[in-house]
């Protein structure tokens, strides 16, 4: 069990969007902690990136 939680403690350390799954599908979290993680997405990390390509149509 202490390895789980290390690397439950590793993947909650890493981008946003690794939070978020983590949360949701490891750890079944509560969904205001849940919801709170997943808006993280857009705003930084990997996803913040991605859509940092997107064009004013969204494309």
């Amino acid at each position: 069990m202490v390895k789980a939680n290390k690397i439950i403690s590793w993947l909650l350390d890493g981008d946003p969007s690794i939070r978020w799954q983590t949360y949701k599908d490891l750890l079944d979290d509560d969904d205001e902690k849940i919801n709170r993680e997943r808006n993280k997405i857009g705003k930084d990390g990997w996803g913040a990136k991605l859509l940092s390509f997107q064009d004013d149509a969204g494309t």
